[in-house]
């Protein structure tokens, strides 16, 4: 997993709090690159 800047600013608009498959279906939603939601899929549970 790694990001980068460019990578995390498709998430900028996303709601927040938000949990992992929120932001998974956002990402998906938004058409956010194939890297972002493999980085969000690779996120540990807490």
């Amino acid at each position: 997993m790694y990001w980068t800047l460019e990578l995390a600013s498709k998430l900028e608009d996303a709601p927040w709090p938000a949990t992992k498959d929120e932001l998974i279906d956002y990402a998906q939603r938004t058409g956010a690159p194939m890297e972002v939601i493999e980085n969000l899929q690779e996120i540990e549970d807490e």
